[in-house]
C-alpha cells in the first residue's frame, strides 16, 4: 500500500487507500473514479468540504487518530468522497469531501451523527488539535464528472 509522507511529522506515513475495515456499501466511490456510486446516479447530491486547521507540527498525529478513531464512527453516517492535505494556502489544513444525498439527508445523518455515544466520546480528543474549522457545500455543475 502506498503511503503520504506526513512531512510535519518523520516517521508518520499514512495509506494512499482507505483500509478495507472501514470500507462499506457507500465506499465504491474510493475505487474507479467514483464511478458507478448510488449516490453518485442521483441528481440531487450535494458535497460537504469539510476543512480543518490543525495545531502545526500535528498534522500527522492528527490524521492518524481520525483514522484509527473517528473514520469508523463517521462512516456509520457519512459517504467519504476523499481526504485531501492541504500544500498550499492555509497549511496544516486536511480537507474532507462528504456527499448526501441533498441537504435534508445530509442534516438527518448529521442529526444521528451527534446522538451517537461513541462519536460523542471522541470529539473532545479532536478539539485539542483544531485552529479552525470550516465546512462548505457544493452542488455540482452539469459538465462535472461527479454529478
Amino acid at each position: 500500500m502506498e503511503a503520504w509522507d506526513c512531512g510535519d511529522s518523520p516517521g508518520l506515513d499514512m495509506p494512499r487507500t482507505l483500509p478495507a475495515k472501514y470500507k462499506s456499501s457507500n465506499d465504491d466511490l474510493m475505487h474507479g473514479l467514483l464511478h458507478n456510486h448510488p449516490l453518485l446516479e442521483r441528481s440531487t447530491v450535494i458535497y460537504e468540504m469539510r476543512t480543518y486547521q490543525v495545531q502545526a507540527g500535528k498534522a500527522g498525529e492528527f490524521l492518524k487518530m481520525y483514522q484509527e478513531q473517528g473514520l469508523p464512527l463517521i462512516t456509520r453516517y457519512a459517504t467519504l468522497v476523499g481526504c485531501w492535505v492541504k500544500e498550499s494556502g492555509v497549511l496544516n489544513s486536511t480537507v474532507f469531501i462528504w456527499v448526501y444525498e441533498d441537504f435534508a439527508h445530509r442534516t438527518a445523518q448529521r442529526a444521528k451523527l451527534m446522538q451517537d455515544a461513541e462519536w460523542q466520546a471522541f470529539v473532545p480528543s479532536m478539539l485539542p488539535y483544531l485552529v479552525h474549522q470550516e465546512s462548505v457545500f457544493m452542488t455540482p455543475a452539469a459538465f462535472s464528472p461527479l454529478k
